[in-house]
């Protein structure tokens, strides 16, 4: 065989081979998941002589350019979330695909019945991404999918920018399917999720669900969510009103934009358990009314520096009050510094009656950077 016969034979073969998968799919032939919701069954019933437990709802873009709706939303139930799929097959002549799947929801009444079998589900099947965002709604996820925000194509591109971005711009924890699993399937861990509720035509965050294991047992606003995310470590930056008085009488108001650090240490004396949680801000002063030029009042800053450690503390301090004596479950991630000490002693308690009973200090400390300031 000759020196150019093989060179023809060997660029055909690299033509062959370099083509592609041979199990590729056109995307133009599946339907695209951009976000799935999930509720427990209300209507009851019978498939295939087995009782309907769980409604399953998607949202895909129509990649369909005649149509006149820019998303098609496919409701079917079944037994399981897995054996609710070939329901599809009956509605939707297109092959589903999952991969691009952005924010997975959790009806409220789902959540407090534990969602274990939904999370098993999820992580067996591979095409999944494991940063796929979570949040639970209040009443049915299913309900809430159908809302269209104004200023975006589609939910999906809407939930995940605003679910995966919200520590950008507050105290707020991002979840994903990865963090949700761990910490609901590890020893002394327990995990949060993002509550999303419609309101006028829109979505928003309401507030924080507190889980026990897979378990929803609370829920908590949004002035509450910025303690536990301070006191659970979620790394974000946000803005921080203060209000400075003097005598009874307001002086001041301003703003500061800052990011946060957690430090945690625990101590034993017998079986007393003691944590301190420090909690770092550092950030700019963004704004403040009164007229005073903050480089010729040297003990300006510090006082706005103290003034919100001490508000934060305050705000941390009446978390862990509700904490203990009403949730009575770690939700600020703490146990699991005890456990790296003491696990064999701790093991059989950590995640029944241990946090009721532990001793939990706070301390805020602010560094505040004056900038901009007229000189």
């Amino acid at each position: 065989m000759s020196k150019k016969t093989s060179l023809v034979l060997m660029t055909l073969l690299f033509m062959l081979f370099a083509a592609g998968c041979w199990d590729a799919r056109d995307i133009s032939k599946g339907s695209v998941v951009f976000v799935a919701a999930i509720d427990l069954n209300q209507e009851g019933g019978i498939q295939f002589g087995e009782p309907v437990k769980y409604d399953a709802t998607i949202l895909m873009p129509n990649l369909y350019p005649e149509s006149a709706n820019k998303v098609r939303i496919e409701k079917v139930s079944g037994t399981s979330l897995s054996g609710s799929r070939d329901q599809r097959a009956y509605i939707n002549p297109d092959i589903i695909l999952v991969r691009m799947m952005r924010v997975f929801l959790v009806g409220e009444s789902l959540a407090a019945s534990g969602i274990a079998p939904v999370i098993d589900s999820l992580c067996r099947n591979p095409l999944i991404d494991n940063s796929l965002n979570m949040a639970m709604t209040t009443g049915r996820s299913g309900e809430l999918i159908t809302v269209q925000p104004q200023d975006f194509p589609e939910l999906g591109l809407y939930l995940k920018v605003m679910l995966n971005t919200i520590n950008e711009k507050s105290f707020f924890p991002v979840v994903t399917l990865h963090v949700f699993r761990t910490q609901s399937t590890t020893m002394g861990r327990n995990p949060v999720l993002p509550i999303l509720k419609a309101d006028n035509g829109e979505v928003r965050i309401s507030g924080l669900g507190i889980f026990k294991k897979d378990q929803l047992i609370n829920r908590i606003g949004l002035d509450e969510s910025r303690p536990l995310a301070l006191l659970r470590g979620c790394k974000g930056r946000a803005y921080i009103p203060y209000v400075i008085t003097r005598e009874g009488e307001s002086v001041d108001r301003g703003t500061v934009f800052a990011s946060n650090e957690r430090k945690v240490k625990v101590e034993r004396q017998g079986d007393q358990y003691t944590f301190t949680i420090t909690i770092t801000l550092k950030g700019d002063l963004i704004e403040h009314e009164n007229r005073v030029q903050l480089l010729q009042e040297s003990d300006y800053l510090p006082m706005v520096e103290e003034q919100i450690a001490s508000k934060i503390e305050d705000e941390c301090q009446a978390f862990i009050e509700r904490m203990q004596g009403e949730f009575k479950v770690d939700c600020i991630d703490i146990n699991k510094y005890a456990l790296a000490k003491w696990r064999n002693e701790l093991k059989d308690s950590i995640d029944g009656g241990f946090i009721e009973k532990v001793k939990i200090n706070v301390d805020v400390k602010v560094n505040i950077r004056n900038t901009g300031d007229l000189t």
